[in-house]
């Protein structure tokens, strides 16, 4: 399949999820493929092609059939039959986690900012050791009259 079919395909895809309001707006669905909103609505008139990250994480996210992508047939979206006979959005068990620089960044900055947190916390600890300790000492006696000479 063209990269046109399927970029055609991907719109189709979005304006099922908007038409049938599984998502509210395309800003926040923008957000969640990993694009700007300016980038989606080029992407959705037709004048950028969708990049391969943003279909990953509508497969991901929104459980997108990849037969309806790649090849143009199939259903929008794989639904699963629960116990109630109820169709309901089925979830990929193989997640993938974003591998992308700024999110590795992010993720040593919160284990660098806990790793912090758990040494001041320590700190903390032995200061109320150290005020206990010193609260409990008897006060020392006052000085007596020194003599001068």
């Amino acid at each position: 399949m063209s990269k046109i079919s399927i970029n055609e395909q991907f719109i189709k895809a979005v304006s099922y999820l908007i038409d049938n309001d599984i998502v509210k707006k395309k800003r926040f669905l923008a957000q969640e493929l990993g694009c700007s909103p300016q980038i989606f609505s080029e992407i959705l008139n037709g004048r950028m092609n969708v990049q391969l990250v943003m279909l990953q994480n509508l497969f991901d996210h929104y459980n997108i059939s990849y037969d309806f992508i790649f090849k143009g047939e199939g259903v929008i979206i794989n639904f699963t039959e629960n116990k109630d006979n109820n169709y309901v959005l089925s979830k990929r068990d193989n997640s993938i986690k974003a591998d992308c620089p700024s999110c590795k960044e992010k993720d040593r900055t919160i284990d660098s900012q806990a790793d912090t947190i758990a040494l001041l916390k320590e700190k903390v600890e032995s200061l109320k050791e150290k005020i206990s300790a010193l609260e409990s000492r008897p006060a020392p006696a006052p000085d007596s009259y020194r003599q001068t000479a």
